[in-house]
């Protein structure tokens, strides 16, 4: 017997002992970028609300509008929907007014919070689920 069909059992092995450890590395590459693809939208959602706060305008439409643009034709990671939602329901949008009003010169704060649910079960295991993704995004009051 030589060398060569000796080896020919032993590749097979380790292959199998390799294969469960690189799909799961690969699975966790798709769920990370899901979660940040998600991350990105929030915070552009929480962006358009912040611009259409500081120019006058409907903020949640505004973030609806931005949520529903920019993601949801890929999987329903994120839904806009009212400030009542829970926060594993979809996303959440609210801002902060101060009490003197919305002055000239003034911040004003949207946030916005959404979720992602994993498709592979042994990440979320790991992470939990559903990954809550939250933004915030301040500008100074133009109108």
């Amino acid at each position: 017997m030589n060398a060569k069909q000796k080896d020919s059992g032993q590749t097979l092995v380790e292959f199998a002992l390799v294969l469960p450890l690189l799909l799961l590395l690969l699975f966790g590459i798709v769920e990370f970028g899901r979660i940040f693809h998600a991350k990105l939208v929030v915070t552009s959602a929480a962006r358009e609300g912040a611009r259409k706060a500081v120019v006058g305008g409907d903020i949640q439409g505004a973030v609806e509008n931005a949520v529903d643009s920019l993601s949801v034709s890929v999987s329903n990671d994120i839904s806009a929907k009212d400030t009542e939602t829970a926060p594993a329901e979809g996303a959440v949008v609210w801002w902060k007014e101060e009490s003197e009003g919305n002055q000239v010169g003034k911040p004003a704060e949207i946030y916005v919070k959404g979720r992602v649910d994993l498709f592979i079960p042994l990440i979320s295991n790991f992470i939990g689920t559903p990954v809550l993704v939250c933004s915030k995004a301040v500008m100074m009051i133009e109108r």
